[in-house]
């Protein structure tokens, strides 16, 4: 025995040093089985020292281990020499407590008045962990005890005259003795009980069964002079007659005959096998084969080989003749497809069934004219019978239309007629299958196929166009709210050197006067000069507006690269504007649309450029003289109120054609004067910018963005999956995952984050990306909280546990197998 700390790992070691094959001191070795199992229940590590009460109750249990080698055994059992004609008999006994329970055999020998009966065999085991009833460890230890005497009758090779077997449940007795439908578990070991034939089952009392000392555990000392372990029972000695009238069957016993029916087949169970064939042959159970949870499968042909491996391997458990090749074999296959196809019908075809079987009428048995075919099967009849089609596409196999198999088999179908439309899909589909309202459930599925979503789904609805900001349709000073963005580049000649230059230009959001300036290049200096001679010229703006990602016509994607990346976003930038108390706004990303007030300017310019340049090369002076010209042009905001030029602003010789005007005395009240008709002119514009300009913007009212016809009506959920549109073959589209919802002034959602395969997050708007995948998100899912934005490297979450692997766990705790 190993001395020192006591841990886990030793305690095995010490119960394993004990040699008892034949059992004889299995009460005492029971005892460090039990305690070894506590110490799993604990969750201690093999080499975690055990203390405590614990450690105290190990060295109780080591020492009793230890003292099992003082004990000596007789060698010899057998009778007297003299005795001729000597009967063997094999005697079992089994009990079971809430720890373990075990079985005892005993010898027993008889030759005229001579008797003796003595142990040869003990075997003893834990009950599980997981627990279990106490009738059902009384049924385990009768099987264990079948199976020793198996085994003893086979070792000693002397000719057996009977065998008895004892149990102190009456439950058990039942269970063997009873012709009804018993539960799984409980059925098996019955069978396999059964299937003994030359066993006698009695019953004995727990007092005089020998076997209970081997559940609970002993001392060695008192194993050793325990006359009920090693001999059996006093009464063994007594003539075999008086052995049966032990058996006490106490009917009226209530406890007994509850435990015995908690295990009987209820009749929700027999409905599992309720329906009959037309030919007399017994429908199987409308369960899933095996309780393979199809929802877990993506694919028709995994679903059907998985399930035909299952069966290979149930055959082979239990010794039914399979195929032992490397592959599956088509049989295999055809009959895991119709375990499959018999399962969904039962499930949803209940009434039907119910139909044939009773003969009630049902409406889709008349209709289709359902029966059950030599598979048991149900097909549907037609007025085919004479047709020149096969015999699958006469009578075909009805199917549901709302089950996952047939789901799997409709996309199964498509995609072997690589992605083809619902007619030919529905058509290939009946050649062997019936699926009422087919073309409807064909049509269903396939609009979940990502392959065909990818190719031919529509993008995001764009909602109605948004009212116009309060900063454009209010009155305020001159480019108080300015956008921004670049054109060019423009081609001047610097003595026989072509050299680009590119335009900056600012409009204002009310009156819609431009600012152009000239920037020799693209760079950071370049702009914040400009942007200071802006400043300098028409004030310090309060907003600016600029595009984030603007498509130039006359540009390259370099410049709209160097705009994005260099310019607007640099820090130096964004320094300057801040401490110039300037707030700057970025519309998203490839939506120019939402920057259309200064776009059209920006059009207007390019188009004064082209009409006046043409081919022609001008200095910086000329461009300079002409930018100013063009800006001139447009300055009077006025000039959009009508066609008509010379409705300008009136002249101040008005004042003097106007009879109420008088000429002031006084240079104070003269200017005083002066600067309330400034007021009064400047009101009067303002007054006409209204009721005109404002008004005339309805004739070009667009309430709808211009998109394509085919559109998604999907919104746009926290973590959908969607392909983000380019300007590539949309074979070569990138795929992404919303991670936040940016919201208009009005409430509507027109743009979103969306996280690409590599980490970067970008912003689109919605009429640029494309659903993958069918998600049922609310329209009212624009108020969630935004999805956190997960890092490229992370740790991945612990595997969630299979609903098929919980439901076999589950069953394997309830049958203790």
């Amino acid at each position: 025995m190993c001395s020192g700390i006591s841990t886990k790992r030793k305690t095995l070691s010490e119960l394993a040093e004990v040699f008892d094959p034949m059992g004889f001191f299995s009460p005492v070795i029971v005892s460090g089985k039990i305690f070894l199992q506590d110490l799993w229940k604990r969750n201690l590590k093999w080499d975690d020292e055990i203390c405590g009460d614990d450690k105290l109750k190990w060295i109780s249990i080591s020492s009793e281990l230890k003292k099992i080698s003082d004990v000596s055994i007789p060698r010899f059992i057998g009778l007297e020499a003299n005795q001729n004609n000597v009967k063997y008999k094999l005697l079992c006994f089994c009990d079971a407590s809430k720890r373990a329970y075990s079985t005892a055999i005993y010898l027993h020998q008889s030759s005229g008045d001579a008797t003796k009966c003595d142990l040869i065999f003990s075997k003893s085991r834990l009950a599980p962990i997981q627990g279990m009833t106490i009738p059902k460890l009384e049924l385990m230890a009768v099987l264990i005890g079948v199976r020793s005497l198996k085994f003893v009758k086979t070792e000693l090779k002397l000719v057996i005259d009977k065998t008895f077997l004892w149990t102190d449940s009456q439950c058990v007795l039942k269970w063997l003795s009873t012709k009804k439908s018993l539960r799984v578990f409980v059925e098996n070991r019955v069978q396999e009980i059964k299937s003994h034939k030359d066993i006698s089952f009695m019953y004995v009392s727990t007092k005089e069964n020998p076997a209970d000392v081997a559940t609970r555990g002993t001392l060695v000392q008192k194993l050793r002079s325990d006359h009920l372990w090693w001999h059996g029972p006093s009464w063994l000695k007594q003539d075999e007659n008086t052995w049966e009238k032990i058996y006490d069957d106490d009917d009226a016993n209530q406890k007994v005959n509850d435990q015995f029916k908690s295990e009987l087949k209820t009749s929700e169970n027999q409905k599992e096998s309720a329906f009959v064939s037309e030919n007399g042959q017994e429908i199987t159970s409308n369960k899933m084969p095996y309780n393979i949870d199809i929802k877990r499968f993506s694919s028709y042909h995994k679903l059907i080989r998985v399930t035909a491996w299952i069966e290979r391997f149930i055959s082979k458990i239990r010794r039914i003749p399979s195929n032992n090749e490397k592959y599956l074999s088509v049989k295999e296959i055809k009959k895991a497809e119709e375990m499959w196809i018999q399962s969904v019908q039962r499930k949803s075809f209940a009434d039907v069934f119910n139909s044939i079987h009773t003969g009630q009428k049902n409406n889709l048995k008349v209709q289709l004219g359902v029966y059950f075919d030599n598979e048991n099967l149900l097909r549907c009849r037609g007025r085919f019978e004479n047709a020149d089609i096969s015999e699958c596409a006469k009578f075909p196999i009805l199917l549901p239309r709302g089950e996952t198999f047939t789901r799997l088999l409709v996309e199964k179908t498509h995609k072997e007629l690589f992605h083809s439309g619902v007619s030919h899909t529905l058509c290939r589909v009946r050649n062997k299958f019936w699926i009422p309202q087919g073309r409807a459930t064909v049509r269903q599925i396939l609009r979940h196929c990502k392959t065909c979503k990818r190719f031919e789904g529509g993008p995001f609805k764009m909602p109605n166009m948004a009212p116009f900001p309060r900063s454009r349709v209010s009155r305020s000073l001159p480019f108080q709210g300015t956008g921004l963005d670049y054109l060019g580049p423009v081609y001047v000649k610097d003595d026989t050197v072509m050299k680009k230059r590119w335009i900056c230009l600012f409009t204002c959001f009310v009156t819609r006067a431009i600012h152009l300036e000239i920037v020799n290049d693209m760079t950071t200096e370049e702009f914040i000069c400009a942007f200071r001679r802006f400043v300098s010229t028409r004030g310090t703006p309060s907003e600016v507006i600029s595009d984030n990602a603007s498509q130039f016509k006359l540009g390259s994607e370099t410049i709209k690269s160097v705009w994005e990346n260099t310019i607007i976003k640099n820090e130096i930038v964004q320094n300057y504007m801040s401490s110039c108390g300037i707030q700057w706004k970025f519309i998203t990303e490839l939506a120019p649309w939402m920057g259309g007030f200064y776009e059209r300017l920006v059009g207007l310019v390019k188009r004064c450029l082209r009409k006046t340049l043409r081919k022609r090369s001008v200095s910086d002076v000329q461009l300079l003289t002409l930018m100013k010209e063009i800006e001139a042009n447009n300055v009077n905001p006025n000039h959009f109120l009508a066609i008509n030029s010379q409705n300008g602003i009136p002249d101040v010789d008005y004042d003097l054609k106007d009879p109420s005007y008088k000429t002031c005395e006084t240079s104070s009240e003269k200017l005083k004067k002066l600067w309330k008709k400034g007021q009064n002119i400047l009101n009067c514009f303002w007054k006409t910018w209204r009721e005109e300009y404002l008004l005339s913007l309805r004739e070009r009212k667009q309430i709808d963005l211009k998109c394509g016809k085919i559109k998604s009506t999907v919104s746009p959920g926290i973590g959908s999956v969607v392909i983000i549109k380019e300007d590539l073959p949309r074979g070569m589209w990138k795929l992404g995952r919303i991670v936040k919802h940016i919201q208009s002034n009005d409430g509507q959602l027109r743009s979103v984050k969306v996280r690409l395969a590599n980490g970067n997050i970008i912003g689109r708007p919605l009429n640029l990306l494309y659903p993958l995948e069918i998600d049922e998100v609310s329209n009212d899912d624009s108020n969630s909280q935004d999805l956190p934005i997960i890092p490229k490297e992370i740790e991945m979450s612990k595997r969630p546990i299979r609903t098929a692997a919980e439901i076999a766990k589950n069953k394997i705790q309830k049958l203790n197998l």
